[in-house]
């Protein structure tokens, strides 16, 4: 009846099978959606992060990537959990010149189209989002 906990050798296999799942042509990002309020990929890839912890060296390539804006948004998102609110703030609002458009799946399912921009003013402004509380 023990229970195994994985190492994070075993999950960052997991992370970047994921993280090609961003790369996809469903990209999407959100919180939980429909009747049964089923998570996100996006929200699954932000606890494989927290499980992972990885360091502030990797997680500035993710906010800096140029190429995939859902690498980008998944470090703002998890440097909002994480992070200090001057780092944050400091890191975060280069990215008010990044108009590249997301697709958010909102409660509902539906899908809503928001622009990078609108993505970290609304990491910055609000207490919940994706169905997140932020510290």
């Amino acid at each position: 009846f023990f229970f195994k906990q994985k190492t994070a050798y075993e999950i960052s296999a997991c992370l970047v099978g994921s993280e090609m799942c961003i790369r996809d042509r469903r990209r999407v990002h959100g919180g939980t959606y429909g009747g049964m309020r089923k998570p996100s990929k996006f929200l699954c890839l932000i606890l494989k992060m927290l499980q992972l912890q990885p360091e502030m060296e990797i997680l500035h390539a993710f906010i800096q990537n140029k190429d995939y804006k859902y690498v980008r948004a998944l470090g703002c998102f998890y440097l909002r959990l994480i992070g200090k609110p001057q780092e944050v703030y400091e890191l975060l609002e280069s990215l008010f010149v990044d108009y590249r458009k997301l697709r958010f799946r909102k409660a509902d399912g539906q899908f809503e189209i928001i622009h990078m921009d609108e993505f970290v003013d609304n990491l910055l402004r609000y207490d919940v989002y994706c169905d997140i509380a932020l510290p």
